[in-house]
């Protein structure tokens, strides 16, 4: 049991480290195997998390009301397929608001300068379920869309 323990805590502890969006605010000499804080890095907010793993079905990861944050509580009876499903919705979550924030800044900028225009379909793609694989695709055709675009603008 102790394996198991030290193994789930480990995965998730190893994504908190990997993962952009997200830091530990314990040491790690100190972090505990069954319940593992983490908080945002400064990106992000927690509601909007907590929503996007409550869709997931992970629930009850919100911190303590005074620390805020998040808290996995990764008992004994918690299997690993709960520490894969929260370790895959940190790293989905973190490709949507890499994306979210790419598209957005790129669109936002773009076309309210020159078309006074904000687009609304930018808030509906952090809530998209895609996979890694179709947000690259994503990206690639609207790389595309804009370079056409902007030498449509060039040549005008």
């Amino acid at each position: 049991m102790a394996d198991t323990n030290l193994k789930k805590a480990t995965k998730l502890y190893d994504e908190i480290e990997r993962n952009s969006l997200f830091i530990s605010p314990i040491q790690k000499e100190d972090r505990s195997l069954m319940n593992v804080p983490f908080i945002f890095s400064g990106k992000g907010s927690d509601e909007d998390f907590l929503s996007f793993c409550d869709k997931r079905s992970l629930k009850t990861l919100k911190g303590h009301r005074s620390v805020g944050g998040f808290r996995a509580s990764i008992y004994n009876a918690m299997p690993e397929a709960g520490i894969d499903a929260l370790v895959q919705a940190m790293q989905d979550y973190e490709s949507r608001w890499i994306v979210y924030n790419w598209v957005g800044s790129l669109f936002e900028s773009s076309l309210t300068i020159s078309l006074n225009v904000k687009p609304s379909f930018i808030n509906n793609f952090i809530e998209a379920s895609l996979s890694g694989e179709e947000i690259a695709d994503i990206l690639l055709m609207l790389s595309l869309f804009i370079a056409s675009w902007i030498t449509a603008l060039d040549a005008s």
